[in-house]
């Protein structure tokens, strides 16, 4: 089953983090009006076993059974982001409502940040707590990088032949369509979608330019919403890289994560050491694969690429050939992954 955003959303708006910035009353101005609620990491609040945990849980199961037309279901915030033609064919008085979800524009942090903010209190009413902020997964700290606990399904939900099916699960944060190394904490993000240290140095948010987008950190200046450009800064990493880390043949990424791509070959083995050799540095491979993905996702023209060969040792990965076709931009009509020949 192919994972389109609308499905990715569906199973991993849960793990969704933004910071919250206030902004302060300047002197003689008067005091703050209400309690100042602060988002903080899920990780702090497993250590603490904090009762939002669970509210986020008792949120997200009320949400998920109210009906797809209820502005406050989990199904409409999923079908803000993206839903199949079909689906949308059924419900077609909601199109202004659905598929509004901006990327590859600087519109897209400003855009998810206000949604955030409102699927927040969607939840926080949904479970009942007054006090609910969404807890943001802070993959970038150390021993944080596997999936968190709270989002994991039971071991019978997992595998070939699960005991329901994945949205179907007992946790309602376990509900989504992930890689089973994901769900099962076997692999978690690499280095290549954790270091951050690379978009936060960059010292400008727009940009006219698609071929400064990355170079931006909220991407390229467009005239509308949904007028797509370029995958800005941040929006290419981390957020793509963890889209592409953590889903099924994921919207915005490769058919499977880098780290099962690099590790799916029977020969894999022997990237860990044969017979006295040193082990291949697998986050180099899985540097190039990411490398790849994005090459397909930001360069439509580009219509089948080929690196041969490719040398790998406990020094990195090298690319030592490569090919390049070029081509007019295929045609789109949706929201999903590219495919390069």
């Amino acid at each position: 089953m192919t994972l389109t955003r609308r499905r990715f959303a569906q199973g991993s708006a849960a793990l969704a983090a933004a910071a919250i910035v206030p902004t302060m009353p300047a002197a003689g101005q008067g005091a703050v009006q209400g309690t100042l609620k602060v988002r903080r990491s899920v990780g702090d609040l497993i250590r603490e076993q904090s009762p939002l945990i669970e509210s986020y849980r008792r949120g997200v199961d009320v949400m998920m059974k109210r009906d797809v037309i209820d502005k406050t279901s989990w199904w409409f915030q999923a079908n803000i982001h993206d839903l199949t033609d079909d689906e949308l064919a059924k419900l077609k008085s909601f199109e202004r409502y659905w598929r509004q979800c901006p990327h590859k524009n600087y519109f897209f942090l400003s855009w998810h940040r206000a949604y955030l903010y409102f699927f927040e209190r969607i939840v926080r009413k949904a479970a009942g707590d007054p006090d609910f902020t969404l807890p943001y997964w802070a993959y970038d700290g150390a021993g944080q990088a596997t999936l968190p606990l709270p989002f994991t399904p039971d071991d019978d939900e997992m595998g070939k032949d699960p005991v329901r099916p994945a949205l179907s699960r007992r946790n309602p944060l376990a509900r989504a369509n992930r890689l089973e190394h994901v769900d099962r904490r076997w692999i978690g993000l690499g280095n290549v979608a954790t270091d951050l240290s690379a978009v936060m140095a960059l010292d400008r948010f727009a940009t006219d330019d698609k071929l400064d987008a990355q170079k931006a950190f909220g991407g390229v200046r467009s005239g509308g919403l949904l007028e797509a450009q370029v995958a800005g800064g941040f929006e290419a990493a981390p957020h793509n890289l963890v889209h592409k880390t953590i889903g099924l043949e994921g919207d915005l990424g490769a058919p499977e994560t880098a780290a099962a791509l690099v590790r799916a070959p029977r020969a894999a083995p022997l990237l860990a050491g044969y017979r006295g050799t040193e082990p291949v540095r697998l986050d180099a491979l899985e540097n190039l694969v990411l490398r790849v993905g994005k090459i397909a996702e930001d360069l439509p023209e580009v219509r089948s690429l080929r690196l041969d060969p490719v040398l790998a040792s406990a020094e990195g990965a090298f690319v030592t050939g490569a090919s390049v076709v070029l081509g007019p931009p295929p045609t789109r009509h949706d929201g999903g992954p590219r495919r390069m020949r």
